[in-house]
């Protein structure tokens, strides 16, 4: 599953590099990019393992810190592993509300809705968001 949305942002990048430049796709340029998946997919891995090794050196009570190393953790999951990025998408909640930030908590719940809403849960995206309380944020 999670292969089949790398190739779909692959295929979408690359349609889009090549109508930028007016030359065809052909069917050995997307050949070469599922070719290529493997080697995409093991260059996020290494960045996923570094960012969770800076994780893993955060102290629990250093909320600021942490809130800033899930972030793009999160990000590399989004269209890598839905488990993982709602994982880190309920950590940046939990962390934004710890810290008492309107703003890092309406961020944090938009990023779990957004794992939500890409899984089909359309009913829990709802339930989501309706928690949102934009009384905290921010007006620009």
């Amino acid at each position: 599953m999670y292969q089949s949305l790398l190739l779909g942002l692959l295929l979408t990048l690359s349609l889009t590099a090549r109508c930028q430049n007016n030359a065809p796709l052909t069917l050995n340029d997307l050949n070469q990019a599922i070719d290529a998946a493997p080697h995409y997919d093991a260059e996020r891995s290494k960045t996923i393992e570094l960012l969770k090794k800076d994780l893993s050196t955060t102290g629990p009570n250093d909320l600021e810190l942490l809130f800033h190393r899930y972030q793009p953790l999160y990000e590399e999951y989004k269209v890598f592993n839905y488990d993982s990025a709602f994982f880190y998408a309920r950590k940046l909640t939990a962390t934004a509300l710890r810290l008492g930030d309107p703003s890092r908590i309406i961020y944090a719940r938009l990023k779990t809705g957004f794992c939500l809403l890409s899984s089909g849960m359309f009913k829990e995206t709802i339930d989501s968001l309706n928690e949102i309380d934009i009384k905290g944020a921010p007006t620009a």
